[in-house]
């Protein structure tokens, strides 16, 4: 994963961000965490965290749930807190970048929980939240990464390594003439 360029989880994230609201309003999930988790391992700290705030505020900008930058502020304490921990998990496994991504889903939860209590509005705390945000929208968050980021991206990559073209070769060659 380490070749493909930036931009391209950027556009998968920010795709799913915009359509994935559209298409699926009962699905919530994080849309830009396993963009982060990529761009953790490329980039450094500070732009990590430059990087997570504009995440957010794309997501603040698209949707009108929270007070403007309350996302954006989120993300960059989910960044700040997750960025050290990428030296657990390896870049270039589909299964680390799922894990990465439920944890740094997790955290975002519990500092956009806490945030909300400060900030916003007074909200009840029970363990059926409690349990919904910080472990089950993970998993669905670990399976997205692995399915919309994965999958594409080893796509990707097959693609510009031009494998595909022998193939094409050997039916040209197969071909009765």
């Amino acid at each position: 994963m380490k070749k493909v360029p930036l931009w391209y989880p950027f556009v998968l994230a920010a795709i799913f961000a915009i359509y994935g609201q559209i298409f699926f309003p009962w699905i919530k999930l994080l849309s830009f965490a396993p963009f982060l988790a990529i761009s953790f391992y490329r980039i450094c700290f500070v732009r990590s965290l430059w990087l997570a705030f504009l995440c957010g505020l794309v997501i603040d900008t698209i949707s009108s749930q929270m007070h403007y930058g309350l996302i954006g502020l989120c993300t960059c304490l989910t960044a700040a807190i997750c960025y050290p921990q990428k030296k657990h998990f390896f870049e270039d496994k589909a299964i680390a970048l799922s894990l990465f991504t439920a944890l740094i889903s997790s955290v975002y939860s519990l500092c956009l929980f806490v945030l909300t209590l400060l900030f916003d509005r007074q909200i009840t705390i029970t363990g059926s939240i409690v349990v919904s945000e910080a472990l089950i929208t993970p998993i669905f968050d670990a399976v997205y990464a692995l399915l919309w980021f994965t999958v594409p991206i080893r796509l990707y990559l097959y693609i510009a390594s031009g494998a595909w073209k022998k193939y094409l070769k050997k039916e040209q060659q197969e071909e009765p003439e």
